[in-house]
């Protein structure tokens, strides 16, 4: 899918370079997606970014237009225009850039609103597309926003998406319906979910300790909504060239999602928005894998089932060794066609 609308906005930057017309008018360039209608234009004196999306089926009620998310350095409005561009008698929803340090974010944001608009379902209203996208980015302003994952973070998240590569090679002519079921970005219980199998990713920086790390009681529970749970650890080894970066890893996923389809491609990239990713801020840590293992979380692997604890204790976080769990290990191949059918 292309950045149509980041690449629009740099288009009017450059117009707005080269021209000698420096009048209040905000110069404004059209996207046309089947019946979706869009305007994207800057503010001469300020260069705040406007984004004009046409309500093709008439104005919105007052109280949905104020349910919209929100938050500090955006503006929504609706508007009627009897005469916009080679349009004539039309609503429109317009998003104002109100923060002028957020230009770069702005533009992300109404991308992200696009794709999503322009992906949806036949059947599925444009305010009910708008409110979710909006939603999504309201939470994820309320968790801090983009932060620089730490080198623990990084390492986790290269593992689950290592699993998700693996998974792939494994299963070329399947739709990678397993991005569905991801997740750890979520904070979820168990990494992955599918066909009531858990997968559980853990990271081992020292091949030489085989020791991980539980982080609740709950983490390894098994329920009827998921029976069974395997745990997929990756051993790996940091350095600064050799290997592949997270953004590395990245880019080969999601173009993978891409080839199947522009929704499982936007899924991906919400999901790693809200993992804390950022485009090209992860290119200069490398991970290679040494091995990786996989383990049934049967009835020898060692755990604390959280029905076993006393009333009043929760939240236990524990550590396994792994070289006591040899007769649980099976091999990877079989959890890749599992988690495939």
């Amino acid at each position: 899918m292309k950045a149509e609308v980041i690449e629009t906005f740099k288009n009017i930057f450059s117009q707005m370079e080269k021209s000698d017309d420096k009048s209040e008018l905000v110069p404004m360039i059209p996207l046309f997606q089947d019946d979706i209608i869009v305007f994207c234009g800057i503010d001469y004196a300020s260069e705040n970014r406007y984004f004009f999306i046409e309500i093709p089926d008439g104005p919105w009620e007052d109280q949905q237009l104020k349910s919209l998310p929100k938050w500090r350095g955006l503006n929504i409005k609706m508007e009627h225009h009897d005469s916009f561009g080679p349009l004539k008698d039309r609503y429109f929803i317009e998003f104002i850039q109100a923060d002028s340090e957020t230009g770069d974010l702005f533009e992300t944001i109404m991308q992200n609103v696009f794709d999503h608009i322009v992906t949806r379902a036949e059947d599925e209203p444009l305010f009910t597309v708008i409110f979710k996208v909006l939603e999504k980015w309201k939470s994820f302003f309320k968790r801090g926003g983009f932060k620089k994952l730490n080198e623990d973070q990084q390492r986790g998240l290269f593992g689950e998406l290592w699993f998700m590569k693996k998974w792939i090679e494994a299963n070329p002519d399947t739709p990678p319906l397993l991005l569905k079921g991801w997740g750890g970005p979520l904070s979820e219980r168990v990494d992955f979910i599918t066909n009531k199998h858990g997968v559980e990713i853990k990271t081992v920086k020292d091949q030489l300790n085989k020791k991980i790390r539980i982080s609740n009681e709950k983490q390894l529970n098994i329920t009827e909504a998921v029976p069974k749970i395997y745990l997929y650890v990756c051993y790996l080894e940091v350095s600064r060239n050799i290997g592949l970066t997270l953004q590395d890893l990245v880019d080969e996923l999601r173009e993978h999602f891409r080839r199947f389809s522009l929704q499982l491609s936007l899924k991906f990239d919400d999901l790693l928005r809200s993992s804390g990713f950022d485009d090209d801020e992860y290119t200069d840590l490398y991970m290679n894998v040494l091995h990786e293992e996989t383990y049934e979380v049967d009835s020898q692997f060692p755990r604390i089932p959280a029905d076993s604890l006393s009333k009043g204790i929760s939240h236990i976080s524990y550590s396994i060794d792994l070289s006591h769990c040899e007769s649980s290990k099976i091999e990877s191949e079989t959890i890749f066609k599992i988690t495939g059918r």
